[in-house]
């Protein structure tokens, strides 16, 4: 009797390959971060949208794996995101030096957001550094859309410093609406804890007895 319960002890479990497979949960990040980029509640006339959450999905790839990893899954997002703008009929700029710093280069700037984690493994519940981090993200994200507003887009004043206060007015409005949208739902108790789990999931092996934590 005491062989078989240690024999079921040890029979793998059949979503054991889920925990800590790395590329499988890359790829839902990034899908789940592409599918809520089709969802925009608000579209500006110009170019911008807010959308549900689809940033914050987006750093939590460096959230949970870092920096180099969040820098290239950035790139590849932004390349999709061009895709995903343009077949949802918003405003964009075809220059290519717009197209690379609205895109692969404002996505990746959420690798950034890493200088605000404290680092160690991902059983840390970092609430701090996970917020900060992503801010630094978005902060990134709109100096590369002001810079490409400048150098790619017809000035709407005359006065370049007004041009400027324009543009990031303008940039940091959409962006700031979907920021204050996603620390509203980050201040849910449950919704953190949501994530620490995914996290931990995404880093850690089946059986490891660090997750007898959660």
């Amino acid at each position: 009797m005491e062989k078989r319960q240690q024999s079921l002890a040890y029979r793998p479990s059949k979503t054991q390959w889920i925990w800590g497979n790395k590329p499988l949960w890359i790829a839902a990040f990034l899908a789940v971060a592409a599918l809520l980029s089709f969802l925009k509640p608000v579209v500006l006339g110009d170019g911008g949208a807010v959308t549900y959450f689809s940033l914050f999905v987006l750093w939590l790839i460096t959230f949970t794996y870092g920096p180099k990893t969040g820098l290239v899954a950035g790139l590849f997002f932004g390349l999709a995101k061009a895709g995903i703008t343009y077949i949802t009929g918003e405003s964009m700029s075809f220059a290519p030096g717009a197209l690379v710093l609205e895109y692969p280069l404002a996505c990746a700037a959420f690798a950034l957001g890493a200088v605000a984690l404290r680092g160690g493994d991902a059983s840390q519940r970092d609430t701090k550094g996970m917020i900060l981090g992503y801010l630094i993200g978005v902060a990134g994200m709109l100096v590369c859309y002001v810079i490409s507003a400048q150098l790619f887009y017809a000035p709407e004043f005359a006065d370049p410093l007004q041009n400027l206060l324009f543009n990031i007015v303008y940039d940091g409005s959409y962006l700031a609406i979907e920021v204050v949208l996603t620390l509203l739902v980050l201040c849910i108790p449950q919704v953190r804890e949501v994530i620490y789990y995914v996290r931990r999931a995404a880093t850690v092996k089946l059986g490891d007895p660090t997750l007898n934590s959660y």
